[in-house]
């Protein structure tokens, strides 16, 4: 595998992360809210 690809990949799944952390810290901050 070509190190482009990695880095690539890499970044993909850092942006990944930080979507599903902010996802998931929404969704926690709704349910705090109705609750």
């Amino acid at each position: 595998m070509s190190p482009e690809m990695r880095e690539s990949r890499a970044a993909l799944i850092l942006l990944a992360a930080a979507v599903i952390s902010v996802l998931a810290f929404g969704a926690f901050t709704l349910l705090s809210q109705i609750g």
